[in-house]
């Protein structure tokens, strides 16, 4: 008498159950889940290759469900395949969320927060990375809050993807994170200098369109209206040091404005290196071509022009992305501002050498979940 599945599987016959979910998989009711039940089954033999083709096939036969997809990254993420791992863990994360349902494993998902970060799997990653830097930082140095600005509202997408951000990272970190948000409420200012990209940028682009209803969506963000160029040196004086800074002005001129307040203020306002996100370094996707970016116009031309006008202050790519085998345009957005007078900037961040070398990418605060053997979820 031939032996199901699921008989073998109860049996403990692993392997032998792998190979008839594999073979048997169509002809049954639900091929998807035979599927998955192949794959994690794979994983139970190390066989991490034979779980990366039991899950593609789940998440291709109809019927898969979001965390079919889940497992399919972690598993792609394991034989080190980031260009397949990020798409899954994307299709993952967009899937749970059309759903309706928890991504992160903080929340009641199964994606850990750091490498829903590293893969792009969440929205505005290049905020989440540095303000996840930021907070780490942070730590570190033995401060428990920090404060982060957005500046550039417009509609609120961009803060309110931070302050999903801000819950986890504390939860993470320890680190409280205080949410700004800086807008003059009008759109893109008039300009006649090239540098503001004046071929694609009109005026009145990207107005807050419903202060009111974003308002009433902020947990934690709070909103400064007017020209930031006025209204930020008050903010920089009051408050826990600033860790992240997320540039959407769009503009050269707005942005090297802010760029030079910044500058000026007292580094005991600051983390001694602080995070940055420019939204407008270049492109997203190939079909922002039009908008004919360079390092001559807008975020980048400030950004140049910035460092040429001071010593002390400078705004350097993060690097850390140099050591990813998978480049995505979102990378490039990352900056660091180095404050090399600051009286911290020296203070060592890593402990001594031998522990520096127990270092893992995924703190174990941030673990893959381990799964239910029969539904493959927590």
């Amino acid at each position: 008498m031939t032996q199901s599945a699921e008989e073998l599987e109860t049996m403990g016959e692993y392997r032998r159950a792998y190979l008839v979910y594999m073979s048997e998989a169509e002809a049954l009711a639900k091929p998807a889940a035979a599927y998955f039940r192949a794959g994690l089954l794979a994983g139970r033999l190390e066989n991490t290759i034979g779980a990366v083709r039991a899950f593609e096939l789940a998440v291709s036969t109809p019927g898969a469900v979001p965390n079919y997809w889940y497992y399919y990254a972690r598993s792609l993420h394991r034989i080190e395949d980031p260009y397949r791992a990020r798409y899954a863990y994307q299709q993952y994360a967009q899937r749970r969320t059309k759903k309706g349902g928890p991504v992160f494993h903080h929340h009641g998902g199964l994606l850990p927060f750091r490498r829903g970060v590293r893969y792009g799997a969440v929205r505005r990653p290049e905020y989440a990375h540095s303000m996840l830097h930021a907070a780490e930082l942070a730590r570190v140095l033995g401060e428990d809050r920090i404060r982060v600005a957005e500046f550039g509202v417009a509609s609120g997408q961009g803060l309110l993807a931070a302050q999903d951000h801000a819950h986890v990272i504390e939860e993470l970190t320890g680190v409280v994170v205080e949410l700004w948000g800086f807008d003059t409420g009008e759109g893109i200012p008039e300009s006649d200098d090239h540098r503001d990209l004046r071929h694609y940028f009109g005026p009145g682009d990207y107005a807050m369109q419903d202060k009111g209803a974003l308002e009433a969506r902020l947990e934690r963000g709070q909103l400064v209206l007017g020209d930031a160029q006025e209204t930020v040196s008050a903010w920089i004086a009051e408050g826990p040091p600033i860790g992240a800074l997320l540039f959407d002005m769009d503009l050269y001129s707005s942005t090297l404005g802010v760029l030079n307040r910044l500058a000026a203020a007292e580094d005991r306002h600051f983390l001694p290196r602080v995070s940055l996100a420019f939204d407008d370094i270049g492109p997203k996707t190939p079909a922002f071509q039009i908008k004919d970016y360079s390092d001559v116009t807008g975020e980048a031309a400030a950004i140049r022009d910035f460092n040429q006008g001071h010593r002390e202050v400078q705004l350097a790519p993060d690097k850390w992305f140099t050591a990813l085998p998978d480049h995505a345009p979102w990378h490039d957005m990352c900056y660091l501002m180095h404050r090399f007078e600051h009286p911290s900037y020296k203070t060592r961040v890593r402990g001594s050498a031998s522990d520096h070398m127990r270092l893992r990418l995924d703190a174990e605060t941030d673990e893959d979940p381990v799964e239910d053997p029969e539904t493959g979820s927590l």
